[in-house]
């Protein structure tokens, strides 16, 4: 866990810059629920929230909105898309690593992006609105690299390391197959 905490805060300062507001970066957060699940995912995210904002002196009235954009609203949607898959009949292991670890990701960033869009049109400033119409697309376009890279990253846990991922049922996915 401290390990992922350390990434996440390493992960999370490597970042677009767009105005003086905004910032784009990956979020990774797929890999996270699917480690540790839903609890230990925020608590992990918000802690690297805090410590990459200490670390690169983003200001404190920024971390709340901050910890929601990148840690909270992405693992509960992929945690609600886990749960989505999960209810599917008949699942493999193919399903549950491109269901969850693929598309999950990719679907949580087009999500997230919406809910960013609304969030900063209503209670944003006019200039941080018009910075992020200009450049929110980047967010659409690091939906396939989220994707990728929590894809492949839950793709070789499940293959080398199972027992790492809290939320696979290796019984019904792989034994009663």
């Amino acid at each position: 866990m401290f390990f992922s905490l350390l990434f996440y805060s390493f992960f999370w300062s490597m970042d677009i810059h767009a105005g003086e507001q905004l910032r784009f970066h990956l979020l990774g957060v797929t890999t996270a629920v699917l480690v540790f699940g839903w609890h230990l995912a925020v608590v992990i995210g918000c802690a690297a929230i805090a410590l990459s904002g200490v670390w690169l002196g983003v200001e404190l009235q920024t971390l709340g909105t901050e910890a929601l954009f990148t840690v909270i609203i992405p693992v509960t949607l992929v945690q609600g898309i886990f749960h989505l898959v999960s209810a599917i009949p008949n699942i493999n292991l193919f399903a549950y690593t491109i269901g969850v670890g693929f598309l999950g990701s990719v679907l949580s960033v087009l999500l997230l992006s919406g809910l960013a869009w609304m969030y900063i049109n209503l209670f944003g400033s006019d200039g941080l609105a018009t910075t992020f119409n200009e450049y929110g697309y980047i967010l659409l376009l690091m939906a396939f690299p989220e994707g990728f890279i929590n894809g492949a990253m839950v793709s070789m846990l499940a293959v080398f390391r199972p027992d790492l991922l809290r939320t696979l049922d290796e019984k019904r996915l792989i034994d009663d197959q």
